[in-house]
């Protein structure tokens, strides 16, 4: 068979397919979009001169690793979707001649122009939308706009790595359940019964204890450096968790409820908890990815409008005055040593300079603060006799401890 009769098939079994295909592209130009975007802001120059900005391109690195997570689980899912709905036409070819090698370069092909329109159409929405979400952050941060529109290259090599990852291990998973596949079999899969759900154990104690894990990991961890780096393991924990309990966890609930024969033997029990095991077998991975997306939608709106809102109470608590003024003394000779005359003369100086400009303190307050060596012995601290204004605090407290 000649090599360039593959790639005409395979576009010809997209076209013809285009109801089951459409959707696959959507979602595999839409993983595409969110990753470039993402990837692009962590690069962006524009956001790294803004006040904060290199720390806000640092929590997106953690994002990146996130997105590309749960593209790879996501379109796992919905590919598997996919193919259940092309055996029949993988058996027809078959039984007109081609061998699991053609049926393998079939795929290779189908895999190839997939990616390639996926790629195309999500960095296309990716590239344009990128300066929308660039301008935004841009106007929540207060930062200066620009309104140039830009491309990152390390963006884009980065999302197409990555995905030309994601794409190869579906074609061999692809190619593996199809070279395990008879002819019969393939013919026969639409008008074959479904088999019983089977319950995991195993998946579904796994996703009990990560999804235990994750939490206990919020509520425990109190620094806010250590909260940074473990929040997003928690996060790609509970991504784990979700799946294993909606794939696995759901169908072993109904199968616990099934050997409950007082329970599961009631009219009103018996048809919905046998239909829910079958269902949940079927679209557990799509209600995870529902739940893990709608989940992500909350928590970034919740975050950003907490952090927004909450601007001007943070300022105020950082900076309750609008004037702060600081005076330093310094040990370098007697000029600069401490006194209550000299606090006292810089308060008139104060008070002074806002009469003259019209403006009358209502609240004023001020403290002092010093640092100092020494060294502790025995729980009283020794100052430096060299260093006067060490001297001159210790010297009413002799018993200054550290």
């Amino acid at each position: 068979m000649k090599l360039s009769l593959y790639p005409k098939l395979a576009w010809d079994s997209i076209r013809k397919n285009k109801r089951l295909y459409l959707p696959y592209l959507l979602t595999c130009a839409g993983m595409v979009m969110m990753y470039y975007i993402i990837s692009f802001l962590t690069a962006s120059p524009t956001l790294e001169d803004m006040r904060g900005g290199r720390n806000v391109q640092e929590i997106m690195i953690f994002g990146c690793w996130i997105v590309a997570l749960f593209a790879l689980i996501f379109l796992f899912c919905t590919n598997s979707f996919l193919m259940r709905r092309r055996d029949r036409e993988f058996g027809l070819y078959n039984i007109l001649g081609m061998g699991k090698r053609d049926l393998g370069l079939l795929l290779l092909w189908e895999t190839v122009l997939l990616y390639a329109i996926s790629m195309a159409a999500g960095l296309f929405f990716g590239i344009v939308l990128s300066k929308l979400a660039q301008l935004g952050l841009a106007w929540v941060a207060s930062g200066q706009i620009s309104y140039d529109l830009s491309v990152a290259p390390a963006a884009l090599l980065d999302a197409l790595w990555i995905f030309a990852l994601i794409f190869g291990a579906i074609f061999l998973k692809n190619l593996v359940k199809l070279w395990r596949r008879n002819t019969v079999s393939l013919l026969r899969s639409e008008s074959v019964g479904e088999k019983p759900p089977r319950a995991n154990l195993l998946l579904g104690l796994g996703g009990v204890v990560l999804l235990a894990g994750a939490y206990y990991i919020a509520v425990s961890i109190e620094s806010p450096l250590a909260a940074l780096g473990w929040f997003f393991v928690a996060v790609i924990m509970v991504i784990v968790a979700t799946y294993m309990l909606f794939i696995s966890g759901s169908v072993l609930l109904c199968r616990l409820l099934q050997k409950n024969k007082r329970f599961y033997y009631q009219k009103a029990h018996f048809v919905s908890v046998s239909s829910m095991a079958y269902r949940m077998k079927r679209n557990g991975a799509g209600l995870a990815s529902i739940c893990i997306l709608s989940t992500m939608v909350l928590v970034m709106m919740m975050g950003a409008g907490s952090l927004y809102f909450g601007m001007e109470s943070s300022l105020e608590a950082r900076c309750p005055h609008q004037v702060s003024v600081s005076v330093d003394f310094l040990s370098k000779g007697a000029e600069y040593v401490y006194t209550p005359e000299k606090e006292a003369l810089i308060l008139d100086e104060l008070e002074a300079v806002l009469e003259s400009q019209g403006t009358e303190p209502e609240v004023l307050e001020h403290y002092l603060s010093a640092s100092v060596t020494g060294m502790l012995r025995d729980g009283q601290l020794t100052a430096d006799p060299s260093d006067p204004l060490a001297n001159l605090i210790l010297a009413d407290r002799p018993c200054l401890a550290a």
